[in-house]
């Protein structure tokens, strides 16, 4: 009795909770009868909610549904318990239709409930289907772990309810019949399926024992964020721990007593060393008694051809850490077994040259200082004026910082055998870890020697060093004994000198077509008849091929010949003797760099950029010019500082600062007696850009003429871009010289550059007289366009006008209501 009266008043405060039940069955009044549909409102989701109105209604209507067997012609009582049972567990466990308290449950997995959720929400649960179609896409295997996840999370009326839609699936009752399940689906013991077979078809309730699942969750993930931070650390202390006792190793290494050579390594058992990179037998001075046995019997040259060349020694190298440079190292004897020496354990390269052969070991690494060591070339060079304003800006290359340093500087790479020159330049660019890198010439893969890696903004340089021309030397092999001996072949060697014509070889990657390539010079170094193998250097034009070259040699000598073996010692402005590096010596230089903040390893190996135009003949310009150039301005004479002697019209000069920082290249446009001779003109013309711009301030449109030219502008006597129009004065066009304008129109004539004097004056004004009259010609012919119709011509023109500009815009506004239709849809 106390249970009816608490349902009723459940459903007086309540009164809009209504479930779909069957009309006229017994259960309608205790699902209610305002609404005809199951909404949010008459469904609870938590267990202890139950006890409020609509958790009452909902728990007598579903008690009701699953033990009536009402039914009529077109619903029963057990449909709507179904649909009811759906529509619950849809809102509370898959948040459907709009439940935003449902969260991530950690049951809306693909190995937990996930698979249930489209049969749960079938059709979108619209209630005008039968009772039984959500079965077509129940998957009765997902059953258990379902339930089992949810028991873990106390979910025992969810679990229930997913029970009894099993039972639905299984059974589909006819109208009249009921689910037969045993148990309450409003408690928190496990209901069982009792027909057709009473089997219990669910897992014993899971202990969920003290802890909460959230509990669970929380000790799992603190487990993993400890078990992290353990390594971490462990990770930093094994990494304190190696630098610490590298800092002692080279404390060590420079308190120790270093110094002299150390002695030969054995290298007998390394093979497949190029024979160009393998040291000769006149190297080693030592007795023939106590040498160790280093397999130099395998070098094509014999004692004799071995006294051309002298002794080298990298600056870099690891096998041969001498405190001198390459020069006087030829003089030195073999160190073998020398006691080491209390030397200071430094790279050995004189900045400015080596010293005199004769100095000692202790002054010969000291070299000159950075002020005078960077010199380009011994040449003469002309003062135009001695007066101009120094800028503070930019500094001299060698003083540049290491991150300005290493972006405009170039490496000369004695690139390995096997790799290819893009693997080599690729290395080295994740090496100094720097955005950009290119090299100038191209070399085969089993092809040694010079190579030139230039470094951001130095890759502007790359194809003014391609077209350098280049040296090699190279082993060529005969297929036979040559009848004339070493004399046919260096008659041979003479007659393929000059102009040639060639076709790139077959393992080439360029298009294998004709072209004329130049030999310039060509000396035999040595000849081996009955070992078929001859040894020559050869200077020659830029893409010339010199397995090509040995292949002729062989025809024309009449027995055939190949190509052995090559190495390159010059390209460009770079040879063997100017700070020639390994990719070891780059790799040890960047890491002395990161570990020890040492940068005077990574500045020996890398050069500035500007070692590569020490060809070119210089033209040194004023520091309130520098950024006018930068933008592509044409350097005019007052931007003249110094200048070289013998410049020619056309030549291809640098143009650089005070500094000794190249700014561009750039193709003359006066020679040097007319730099010499002029007050005003074109300098040069800016061929490739170098320097970046805004390093040096902005210091164009500050000048007397500038200034007035501005006044002109802005009081409407020259237009928008600075040219003469109707209120220009008389005197500014006949003084002014637009240089900036084609030649045909005010060509820079230059005058003599005697003393001022009237007369010059007079010169310039006849010629600009003859110039500008032609300019204003030109200019009333373009503003008498329209000049003599008549009026009925002047109205139809403006007419046709009128037509266009309307039909232009019909024609946008068709486009707009187009695109405005496309959006629609």
């Amino acid at each position: 009795m106390r249970f009816s009266i608490v349902a009723a008043l459940g459903l007086w405060i309540g009164h809009a909770t209504a479930l779909h039940v069957a009309k006229g069955s017994p259960c309608e009044t205790l699902c209610g009868n305002v609404l005809d549909s199951t909404t949010e409102e008459d469904v609870v989701c938590k267990e202890d909610g139950y006890n409020s109105a609509a958790g009452l209604v909902y728990q007598q209507c579903i008690s009701c549904e699953l033990t009536s067997d009402f039914s009529t012609a077109t619903q029963t009582d057990t449909q709507w318990l179904l649909y009811n049972l759906r529509y619950a567990v849809s809102y509370c466990l898959f948040g459907y239709p709009d439940n935003p308290n449902v969260g991530s449950s950690p049951c809306l997995t693909r190995t937990a409930c996930e698979p249930l959720q489209n049969a749960i929400t079938y059709n979108e649960l619209a209630a005008n289907g039968t009772e039984y179609d959500y079965c077509s896409t129940w998957n009765r295997d997902q059953i258990n772990s379902c339930s089992s996840c949810l028991l873990a999370g106390n979910e025992h009326y969810l679990t229930n309810f997913i029970t009894i839609l099993n039972a639905g699936c299984e059974q589909t009752p006819e109208p009249g019949e009921t689910v037969s399940i045993e148990g309450s689906p409003f408690s928190k013991t496990r209901v069982n399926i009792t027909d057709p077979t009473p089997t219990n078809t669910y897992v014993p309730n899971y202990d969920n024992g003290p802890l909460k699942l959230g509990a669970k969750v929380g000790i799992a993930v603190a487990g993993v964020i400890l078990i992290l931070g353990i390594a971490g650390c462990c990770v930093v202390w094994n990494g304190k721990r190696r630098r610490r006792a590298f800092l002692k190793r080279l404390e060590m290494k420079q308190k120790g007593p270093v110094g002299g050579w150390p002695t030969p390594l054995n290298t007998a058992g390394i093979n497949g060393t190029p024979l160009s990179q393998r040291p000769l037998r006149s190297w080693d001075d030592t007795p023939n008694s106590s040498r160790p046995t280093r397999g130099w019997d395998e070098s094509p040259l014999s004692p004799q051809g071995e006294k051309a060349f002298p002794r080298y020694f990298s600056p870099y190298s690891s096998q041969y850490n001498s405190p001198v440079s390459g020069t006087e190292a030829q003089g030195m004897q073999w160190p073998a077994n020398e006691p080491p020496r209390g030397q200071p354990q430094e790279i050995g390269i004189a900045l400015g040259g080596d010293d005199d052969a004769g100095q000692s070991w202790h002054d010969s690494f000291k070299g000159k200082g950075k002020s005078e060591s960077y010199e380009m070339r011994e040449v003469e060079v002309l003062v135009r004026t001695g007066h101009f304003t120094p800028i503070p800006a930019g500094c001299s290359p060698l003083s540049r910082d290491i991150k300005s340093y290493i972006s405009s500087g170039v490496i000369n790479l004695d690139k390995p055998s096997n790799p290819s020159s893009h693997e080599v330049v690729a290395w080295v660019k994740r090496m100094l870890r720097v955005e950009k890198t290119g090299h100038s010439g191209t070399l085969d893969p089993k092809v040694t020697g010079c190579l030139i890696v230039c470094i951001d903004r130095a890759t502007r340089l790359v194809k003014s060093q391609q077209s350098a021309g280049k040296e090699y030397m190279a082993v060529i092999r005969l297929h036979d004994k040559l009848p004339g001996g070493q004399a046919q072949f260096a008659r041979a060697l003479e007659t393929l000198t000059g102009a040639l014509f060639q076709r790139p070889p077959l393992i080439s990657a360029v298009k294998r077509q004709l072209r004329i390539r130049t030999i310039y010079e060509t000396k035999l170094v040595e000849f081996d008849n009955d070992r078929h193998l001859g040894v020559f250097w050869v200077s020659c034009e830029a893409g010339t091929y010199i397995r090509t070259l040995c292949v002729h040699l062989g025809l024309l000598l009449g027995v055939g010949g190949h190509m052995q073996e090559l190495r390159r010692v010059r390209s460009g402005a770079m040879d063997e003797s100017k700070g020639l590096v390994t990719l070891h010596d780059v790799l040890d230089a960047q890491w002395t760099m990161d570990n020890t903040r040492d940068e005077s390893y990574l500045r020996k190996v890398i050069s500035p950029l500007e070692t590569l135009l020490t060809g070119y003949k210089r033209v040194v310009v004023k520091d309130s010019a520098v950024n006018a150039v930068c933008y592509g301005a044409k350097l005019m004479l007052p931007g003249l500082l110094r200048y070289e002697a013998d410049i020619e019209v056309h030549d291809e000069v640098v143009l650089m600062t005070t500094k000794g920082e190249a700014i561009a290249l750039a193709i003359a446009q006066m020679s040097t007696v007319e730099m010499s001779t002029c007050d005003h003109g074109v300098v040069a013309k800016v061929k490739r850009c170098i320097m970046e711009r805004d390093l040096y301030p902005r210091r164009w449109g500050l000048g007397p003429l500038a200034s007035e030219k501005k006044k002109l502008k802005a009081d409407g006597k020259l237009d928008k871009f600075g040219r003469p129009n109707e209120a220009t004065p008389a005197k500014w066009k006949s003084e002014y010289k637009d240089f900036g304008a084609p030649a045909g129109e005010a060509a820079a004539t230059p005058a003599s550059a005697a003393p001022a004097t009237p007369m010059k004056i007079v010169e310039t004004t006849t010629v600009s007289a003859v110039v500008t009259p032609a300019n204003n010609e030109e200019d009333g012919k373009k503003r008498k366009k329209h000049d003599g119709e008549t009026p009925d011509e002047r109205a139809e023109r403006k007419r046709r006008k009128a037509e266009k500009k309307a039909a232009k815009a019909a024609k946008k506004a068709t486009k707009g209501e187009a695109a405005d239709d496309d959006d629609s849809e």
